[in-house]
């Protein structure tokens, strides 16, 4: 009987750790991560090239933001942008139609046109971010001296100046409960390169100045987890000790 129970009591002890810590072998292919491309977004505005300085600066007024899950097994749950400058806010949220599965459960600001909600946070939550598929949407960045009257460029609120304090930042959350935040700064943003001709600016480059890969993040998901290695450990003392006492009480026999 004994030994029957010697050869049980690891087995049990793994499993009763691992329940405690809630965490299963992941895949040593699995990555976590996700990349951003912030920018005015022309070419979705299904205009021709040449684009008068007016369109630029409404497309600036309201950037085009696209988050695509690098993830391979975890979805995007949230995504908060907040803003370092206080002398901008947030006006509201612009939706567009998606052709992935992702689908907005809550978001601040609100979505009502020309809403000036003047909040320092852009925020959503979301379902169905699977991996491999991207979520776009637009904001409207308003400037706080005159209540959102003028156009802002995007640029100014985000990134303006030499102090980081007053850059953006961004935070991801996916379904495993890992957060990524980073800060932007003013090369993520760079302007994009137009030529002006009069009243009108033709613009170089395939989209531009529609959007720039702003910044990506992936890192791999460990393999296996701290917890479950301290498990596995736990389980082989166990084997060994159950092992020796089984040997003593035979040879007492």
């Amino acid at each position: 009987m004994f030994a029957s129970f010697a050869k049980v009591w690891p087995l049990a002890c793994l499993a009763v750790v691992l329940s405690l810590t809630g965490a299963p072998l992941a895949r040593a292919q699995d990555t976590i991560g996700y990349s951003i491309r912030i920018g005015e977004g022309i070419d979705l505005f299904n205009l021709s090239p040449w684009l008068t300085q007016t369109q630029l600066a409404v497309a600036a007024d309201r950037p085009l933001i696209e988050l695509t899950n690098l993830s391979t097994s975890v979805d995007i749950t949230d995504f908060t942008l907040s803003l370092g400058n206080t002398t901008f806010s947030f006006g509201s949220l612009i939706f567009l139609p998606q052709s992935t599965p992702a689908r907005v459960i809550d978001f601040s600001p609100g979505d009502t046109p020309g809403l000036h909600a003047g909040l320092e946070t852009a925020s959503l939550s979301l379902a169905n971010f699977l991996p491999g598929t991207q979520f776009g949407f637009r904001v409207d960045v308003d400037r706080n001296a005159d209540h959102g009257l003028s156009l802002t460029n995007f640029r100014d609120a985000l990134v303006s100046g030499t102090d980081s304090s007053r850059w953006a930042t961004f935070d991801v959350t996916f379904s495993n409960g890992t957060v990524m935040h980073q800060t932007l700064t003013p090369q993520d943003l760079r302007e994009t390169t137009v030529a002006l001709t009069g009243a009108a600016a033709f613009c170089r480059g395939r989209g531009s100045p529609g959007q720039q890969l702003v910044t990506q993040n992936t890192q791999p998901t460990p393999e296996p987890s701290t917890l479950v290695l301290a498990a596995i450990a736990l389980a082989a003392t166990a084997t060994v000790a159950a092992r020796r006492q089984l040997a003593r009480r035979r040879v007492q026999a």
